[in-house]
């Protein structure tokens, strides 16, 4: 059976993926933690402005004051209530994606264990047979 021959495309591919692995692990450790502070920091900011909004009656007051503003008023006040829930949910679909990322990162780098440890009982290891 013949050796594997360093070198070979094989190699090259997984000299590349392995940058790759490094590029993404850093990128979601950086830019990934970055959107999601933002992300939290926004949540959290949309909910005290709705909470506010709605202690203060001002929109009850607005629909008081020029009933034809009824429709706009409802829609503003139901953004108050659906907003912070579509930012819980963002915020939950990225902390999801970060340790998908992380996972499939992981999972590429045994899968190259394995190949290596494979390629090592198939070509390098004394079996131990005769002379």
């Amino acid at each position: 059976m013949p050796m594997p021959v360093a070198g070979t495309l094989a190699d090259a591919n997984r000299s590349a993926m392995e940058d790759a692995i490094v590029e993404v692990r850093v990128a979601f450790a950086h830019e990934g933690l970055q959107i999601l502070d933002a992300l939290i920091r926004l949540a959290r900011l949309m909910r005290a402005h709705s909470t506010q909004h709605h202690a203060s009656r001002l929109l009850d007051d607005i629909v008081e004051q020029d009933p034809r503003l009824t429709s706009e008023v409802a829609r503003l006040a139901e953004d108050h209530v659906v907003l912070p829930e579509q930012l819980d949910d963002l915020i939950a679909r990225m902390r999801r994606l970060l340790d998908e990322a992380d996972s499939i990162c992981d999972r590429i780098v045994e899968h190259h264990r394995l190949g290596d440890h494979l390629v090592y009982e198939a070509f390098m290891s004394d079996l131990g047979g005769g002379d």
